[in-house]
C-alpha cells in the first residue's frame, strides 16, 4: 500500500485528519499505481476549502468526522476508532452506514463520504489517470 501524504492539519484535528485518511484508503483505489493517492495531499485540500467556509460548516465537518470515528462499536466491530481498524472492518463500518434507514444518519456519513471524493479526483493528475479529460 502507497504511503499517504498529509500535511499537517490547522482547521482540522490530528484525529479528523487520521479519519479522512481512513476513509480515503476505503473509497479510493489505493492499489492502482497510475492513481496518485499518495502525492494527492487530501487534508490541504479539504481544510482550502473549510478557510472559506462559514464556521458552522466546519464544525458540521469536524462533527461528522468525529461520529464516523467513533463508530466502530455501533456497528459492530467493538471497542475501537475507525482509523484503527483493520481494512475489512473498515469497509463493515462503512456499509453499516450507507445502509442505515436514517436518512439523517446516511447524510452525516455522506458528507464524510463527498468530502474526500470529491476533493480527492479533483486533483487533476487523479482525474487523467481514471480517463477524465477536461
Amino acid at each position: 500500500m502507497t504511503p499517504v501524504a498529509w500535511s499537517e492539519p490547522r482547521l482540522l484535528s490530528q484525529r479528523d485528519a487520521r479519519t479522512l485518511a481512513a476513509l480515503a484508503e476505503v473509497l479510493v483505489p489505493l492499489d492502482a499505481e497510475d492513481v496518485p493517492l499518495g502525492r494527492v495531499d487530501l487534508v490541504a485540500r479539504i481544510e482550502r476549502l473549510l478557510e472559506g467556509e462559514n464556521r458552522v460548516f466546519l464544525r458540521m465537518t469536524r462533527l461528522a468526522l468525529w461520529m464516523l470515528e467513533y463508530s466502530p462499536p455501533f456497528c459492530g466491530e467493538g471497542i475501537a476508532r475507525f482509523s484503527r481498524l483493520a481494512a475489512d472492518g473498515r469497509q463493515r463500518c462503512v456499509a453499516w452506514w450507507e445502509t442505515r434507514p436514517s436518512w439523517r444518519l446516511r447524510n452525516i456519513y455522506y458528507l464524510c463520504k463527498i468530502t474526500v471524493l470529491s476533493h480527492y479526483y479533483d486533483d487533476e493528475a487523479v482525474a487523467a489517470a481514471v480517463g477524465y479529460r477536461p
